[in-house]
């Protein structure tokens, strides 16, 4: 039988390779950016899939404005309002987070953005 992971480890996990992902992008390193990214992207969808997006907005106070970020694009979909204040605060942060979270506005006014699905 396989191991169910608890929701508050997903959610953990959510953390730590948002922050990951963030750090390697400052230095640079896009591989370990993408495993990061890949990382994310699972556990998203797993909450997803559970229905325990939610769980993610407790994160939202983080300082951390990559971890912020992260939050804001998984609960677009689910709170729009808190990922549109998220991704307010974020796109006032100098570098790479705050660009990144104003190219997320952007594209979300464009109803450009897409999620992935447990097919993919």
């Amino acid at each position: 039988m396989p191991r169910v992971i608890p929701s508050v480890k997903l959610i953990r996990d959510y953390a730590r390779a948002a922050r990951d992902r963030g750090h390697a992008l400052e230095a640079g390193d896009s591989d370990r950016a993408n495993v990061h990214f890949d990382a994310l992207t699972s556990i998203y969808k797993e909450l997803k899939r559970r229905g325990g997006l939610e769980g993610l907005a407790e994160l939202a106070g983080d300082s951390d404005p990559n971890l912020r970020a992260a939050v804001a694009w998984a609960l677009i979909e689910q709170d729009p309002q808190l990922a549109r204040r998220l991704l307010e605060q974020v796109a006032t942060s100098p570098g790479l987070p705050g660009f990144s979270a104003q190219m997320t506005l952007r594209e979300w006014d464009k109803d450009r953005l897409r999620f992935p699905t447990e097919a993919e």
